[in-house]
């Protein structure tokens, strides 16, 4: 998902084949998720000069209950959606389905309400353009049990801290917390019944004891207008009994002893997109969506790479969301049983999304910059890159492998060369089989030129060798220890 030098961030209501825009503003370095329908960016003179995404089709608030089992709410009538478009200069309207979505208010809030507080940067790993932000909303906290949020939002984290792939890599995530206190502790009780709380959420959704919903338009009023950076929200709500339920938009979870299992289930739709891995009993349109889990039944899934490999835990399995789409094991991931970890497919498209919010830049800088580099007869360039952890460097001139080190690698201005030095960054977690976007992967040249050493003996006074003498001083380490070895 490349960074965008600004976007444009929609408050949508959808109904039907209608659309109308309830507020407008424009965000700089925003990501745009790949889901789909389109909506088409024009510019003065009507042509499309980008072109953005509409979240998926409506699917049910669901939980997954103590015994397995799954229960929802199908979402029906018009819904309230954000949306995250390109936005380059030049850009003018927007148009969805053959109509003009008319931007009155441009670059204003959609609420005019005052939210108690702000959001606290609570777990940071570098700036909100370039890493997945998650923001962690108080729901059915009054002002004196704020310490009580602190404690139950401690225990999730503490409970995401050994859950992977968020451990390994905890350094591409950022954690927000925001307390918004509410006028009465806990929650709604009944199917709709508003108890005073910040988001108005209740239990019994639809008739389903153990179905938290709460005021879509509050939650996302408030996000907008305080936390737009946020791509995932969650509410923990003050309830000790088992419930919640997962959305795109937002999740929530109770605070109970599940409810850290809960949370991590839940989580996964609002902040990743992942959906559930179980039948809501009813067949889904092939061709309404994609989803990195879920697949159509018949037709090739997103992980094909994890076929065929002698593992008996992946497959094609019969209930992924819909009856006639499929999952890749058999029940044992955390989108079918709270209690059980993310599969294989899970947690590689969660690492992938977690890499996906540096748009590429596994490197944060590198002296001297890309480019053109001369040394000199007797100098020495050292070319210094520093980097996100636990990446594998190979550093190569033309194609030539001179060292693994991180950090760093010393030339010296030996021998009239010229050619391509080469720095490769990746990941080479196993975790991760198929990276279609390249956003675990990058790759820094320079074009570098030395002198020819003049002189009887050459004036930079270095080894003359055949193939080495001019490598540098990481480089010649890495040969020398190679051959001891018995490398090539």
């Amino acid at each position: 998902m490349p960074l965008l030098a600004a976007s444009l961030r929609l408050a949508l209501v959808l109904d039907g084949t209608d659309a109308r825009v309830e507020a407008a503003r424009v965000m700089p370095d925003e990501r745009v998720r790949d889901v789909p329908g389109e909506l088409r960016v024009r510019d003065a003179r009507g042509r499309v000069v980008a072109t953005g995404a509409l979240p998926p089709a409506p699917g049910p608030r669901s939980v997954i209950l103590e015994d397995g089992h799954a229960v929802g709410q199908l979402a029906t009538g018009p819904r309230r959606v954000r949306v995250t478009l390109p936005w380059p200069e030049g850009a003018v309207t927007v148009d969805w389905a053959g109509q003009t979505l008319a931007l009155d208010g441009l670059g204003a809030s959609a609420s005019q309400a005052r939210w108690a507080g702000a959001p606290q940067l609570a777990f940071e790993s570098g700036p909100s353009s370039e890493r997945l932000d998650l923001l962690v909303l108080a729901e059915g906290y009054t002002a004196a049990e704020q310490a009580s949020f602190e404690e139950d939002y401690g225990r999730l984290v503490a409970h995401l801290a050994q859950t992977e792939p968020y451990d390994t890599y905890r350094h591409l995530l950022n954690v927000w917390t925001w307390f918004v206190p509410s006028s009465a502790t806990g929650i709604g009780a009944s199917d709709g019944v508003d108890a005073g709380t910040a988001f108005g959420c209740y239990r019994g959704c639809d008739g389903i004891e153990r179905l938290v919903c709460c005021d879509e338009t509050r939650i996302l009023d408030a996000v907008a207008e305080a936390a737009p950076f946020a791509d995932g929200v969650l509410l923990l709500a003050n309830d000790e009994g088992y419930g919640g339920s997962g959305g795109f938009d937002y999740a929530v979870a109770t605070t109970g002893i599940d409810g850290p299992q809960v949370a991590t289930h839940e989580l996964a739709h609002s902040l990743v997109l992942l959906w559930d891995e179980y039948s809501y009993g009813y067949e889904g349109d092939p061709d309404a969506f994609i989803s990195p889990n879920c697949a159509p039944a018949g037709r090739e899934p997103p992980w094909t790479a994890w076929l065929g490999e002698g593992d008996p835990q992946i497959g094609t399995f019969p209930g992924c969301s819909f009856s006639n789409w499929v999952r890749p094991t058999q029940g044992g991931c955390t989108m079918a049983n709270v209690y059980a970890d993310f599969c294989p497919v899970c947690r590689e498209h969660l690492v992938r999304s977690l890499y996906a919010g540096l748009g590429g830049q596994l490197a944060a800088s590198a002296s001297p910059a890309e480019g053109r580099v001369r040394i000199r007869q007797g100098e020495t360039v050292r070319f210094e890159v520093s980097a996100i952890e636990g990446l594998r460097w190979a550093w190569t001139f033309d194609g030539e492998l001179l060292s693994d080190a991180p950090g760093a690698l010393t030339l010296d201005g030996c021998g009239a060369r010229r050619g391509t030095l080469t720095l490769t960054l990746d990941d080479p977690t196993d975790w991760v089989r198929s990276d279609p976007d390249g956003v675990m992967r990058q790759t820094l040249q320079w074009d570098v030129r030395t002198d020819r050493c003049e002189g009887d003996p050459p004036a930079c006074g270095c080894d003359q060798g055949p193939s080495a003498g001019w490598v540098g001083v990481a480089g010649l380490a890495f040969v020398r220890r190679r051959r001891r070895e018995g490398g090539a």
